[in-house]
This record gives structure tokens, C-alpha cells and sequence, in this order.
């Protein structure tokens, strides 16, 4: 082997052990770095913020953090994992948001679904269009409005037109009236009883033909005043005046029965 082939060996040598050595160095930086980094923004406290959740739950919700902290959740935080984590342990939440104002210090604020109205005096429905059990709200069902709805109406692929028809109606609607969804092409209203109306009424409308009812005074005068003991019903679902006309209270008890 001549001189020129000896040295292209040593210098090959000499690269690859370069190159080993570089890799170790660098190797050596990057866990150094790791560990400096990890020391330096690793999570060692949480906060809670929670808002529309009662005290209670907030109180769980806070042991809960304190398991996933301990589990070692907060390493390396998955924060769209621990979100539906959350949300399937506590049903009642609506929103969770995750920040971290301070390296070490980890805030998770959790907003509560706000009850929209009551259904069948079983279930309720939140703003975000989702239907939960009545058992989960605690408290602030007080001045809640009720809406019956036919049962078909209330699993998860029907019960979006429930609750589309639900944001349509203006805010007094269900305070004034009485209102049993059949279907988004049969909705029946009546005015509540405890305004003590002169005559008994009965309204048919749709999803669509909400804006067509009118308040509870033009409906009274909409009555035949030589029917007292009759139940008007006024058919608002077609283009033009309602269809009028006079029904049993056996068929009045019909069209509200769900």
C-alpha cells in the first residue's frame, strides 16, 4: 500500500471518530437541555377556573386535576386528550380552555353548559345543543322554561331541529305559552292558563311559521265571542289567514298529548 492510500485511510479514521465524537457531544447537549428544559417549564402546580359550575362539581373537578398531575398527565400535556377526558367525566361541561400564564403553572378554565329549557320535565337542553339529564343540574333550574317534545324527537340525530326551533323562538315565547313539538311540520301552542283569557285557544304552527303567531291579546280577539265554551284553533302552517275553526276539548287533549 503506498504513502497516498495510507493516508486517505488515517484520514477517513480520523473523520469517522470526528464524527462519532461530534454526535456524542451533541447527544450529550441536547439531554442536557432536555433535562434543563424540563426542570425549568415542568408543571408543578394547576389552577381552576370554572364558570356556570356549582360548587361541588367545581370541587371534583379540581381532585381530578390533582389524579391527572399525579398520573404524570402534565409531563408532557396532551391538552385535547385531557379536554374529552374532562368532558366524559363531567358531562356537565361545555367548554374547556387551557393556558399556561407562568412556566411552572398550569390553568384549565371550565365553562358549565347553561340550561336553554327544560324537556318532558326529564331532560334539559344547553346552549351548546346538546340534551342532558334533569339530575345533572343542581341548581339554577329556577325560571327555566318547559317544552314537551315527542320522544322520537329526542336522540341525537332528530334532537338538532328540536333545538334549531328552540333559538328561533324569542325569549318571552315560552314564558306566554304552552308548547308541545310533534314534528318541525306540527307544533302546537297554547296561551298559559294562568293569564286567565276569556276563551280557550289552541294554535298549530311549524318551525317556519313561528314569526306568524300573533301575542296572546290578537288571539283572543281572533275567538268567536258566541262560543264561550269552545276551544278555537287557529292553523298558521299555510300562506295567508290562519284556518279557524272550533274543536272538542277531547281533540284539544289529542294535539297536546306527546
Amino acid at each position: 500500500m503506498n504513502e497516498r492510500a495510507r493516508w486517505q485511510q488515517r484520514h477517513t479514521l480520523v473523520s469517522m471518530i470526528g464524527i462519532v465524537l461530534l454526535c456524542g457531544m451533541a447527544w450529550k447537549a441536547y439531554h442536557y437541555t432536555a433535562q434543563w428544559a424540563r426542570v425549568r417549564y415542568a408543571i408543578t402546580s394547576f389552577t381552576l377556573v370554572s364558570q356556570h359550575v356549582d360548587t361541588e362539581t367545581a370541587r371534583r373537578m379540581y381532585e381530578w386535576l390533582g389524579l391527572q398531575q399525579g398520573m404524570g398527565k402534565f409531563i408532557d400535556p396532551d391538552y385535547e386528550h385531557l379536554t374529552k377526558m374532562m368532558v366524559d367525566t363531567f358531562p356537565i361541561v361545555g367548554r374547556v380552555s387551557w393556558s399556561r400564564y407562568s412556566p411552572q403553572s398550569l390553568s384549565c378554565s371550565v365553562y358549565g353548559v347553561q340550561p336553554l329549557c327544560i324537556i318532558n320535565q326529564q331532560y334539559v337542553a344547553g346552549d351548546n345543543g346538546k340534551l342532558y339529564s334533569i339530575d345533572l343540574f343542581t341548581d339554577g333550574l329556577r325560571g327555566i322554561p318547559e317544552l314537551s317534545v315527542r320522544r322520537a324527537w329526542l336522540d341525537g340525530a332528530h334532537f338538532p331541529q328540536v333545538y334549531a326551533f328552540l333559538s328561533s323562538l324569542p325569549r318571552s315565547f315560552l314564558a306566554l305559552f304552552d308548547c308541545v313539538f310533534h314534528d318541525p311540520s306540527l307544533v302546537v301552542v297554547t296561551p298559559k292558563e294562568s293569564l286567565d283569557l276569556p276563551h280557550r285557544c289552541v294554535c298549530i304552527i311549524d318551525t317556519r311559521s313561528v314569526s306568524a303567531l300573533p301575542d296572546t291579546v290578537t288571539l283572543m280577539s281572533m275567538c268567536q265571542d258566541d262560543a264561550h265554551d269552545a276551544v278555537h284553533s287557529f292553523d298558521f302552517r299555510f300562506p295567508g289567514p290562519p284556518l279557524t275553526r272550533c274543536i272538542t276539548h277531547k281533540e284539544l287533549m289529542h294535539l297536546q298529548k306527546i
